[in-house]
């Protein structure tokens, strides 16, 4: 004897949310897309932005953009407008601060001045240079 219809329709919607619910629950998140590089040490050297800071440098398109010169001592923000992890890592060591993509940090100013060249560990290619007056 055939269901009635309103019972049917019961039963296709509850297999239907089954079906739903399960694919759901087993498909990969699609909000935050993995890191293609590992953030293990990523928090040693960032910093939350530095309010007041003397400038900031930005990243895009795997390039450094930033201000001429900054006094020494000073904050400096940086700020990751790539979809990749970056950092500023000074050749000297005098300074390393990595950013997660899509993120901005602050990091202090070598106290002594001169011309720092860095770059970032994580793209060999990437360089810039820092003039502390």
């Amino acid at each position: 004897m055939p269901r009635p219809p309103a019972k049917a329709l019961a039963a296709a919607l509850l297999a239907a949310s089954t079906a739903l619910a399960a694919v759901a629950c087993s498909a990969p998140s699609t909000s935050s897309p993995p890191a293609s590089h590992s953030m293990e040490g990523m928090a040693a050297g960032m910093q939350m932005t530095a309010p007041g800071a003397a400038g900031t440098i930005h990243i895009k398109d795997f390039a450094f953009t930033g201000p001429a010169a900054v006094q020494a001592g000073a904050s400096l923000n940086v700020m990751n407008m790539d979809g990749e992890a970056h950092s500023i890592t000074a050749d000297d060591g005098s300074f390393d601060v990595s950013v997660a993509a899509g993120q901005t940090a602050g990091f202090s100013v070598p106290a002594k001045p001169g011309v720092y060249q860095y770059h970032c560990k994580y793209h060999a290619d990437m360089h810039g240079t820092l003039t502390v007056d």
